[in-house]
């Protein structure tokens, strides 16, 4: 492929507090399919503030989560799968 052509790949954002949230480093990479060698999405790279943030949602949506049962969370993650 040559310098100026263009890829049609899928953006992927990072989802922080619920929400798709594109990174802030300003950095990208191509991910690849490892049994063809084609490019299938493009990430942005996570700055430190994106991870400051991330954590802040992970930690404060904890505090609900703990007290939810077993069962309850597993039919949670069964819908994401």
């Amino acid at each position: 492929m040559s310098a100026t052509e263009t890829l049609a790949v899928t953006t992927v954002h990072n989802w922080i507090g619920g929400k798709l949230e594109a990174a802030t480093s300003g950095r990208r990479g191509i991910v690849n399919n490892p049994a063809t060698g084609e490019a299938i999405a493009e990430v942005g790279f996570a700055s430190a503030a994106d991870v400051d943030r991330a954590v802040a949602a992970a930690k404060a949506a904890f505090r609900e989560w703990r007290s939810v049962p077993l069962s309850g969370r597993a039919e949670v993650l069964f819908k994401l799968r």
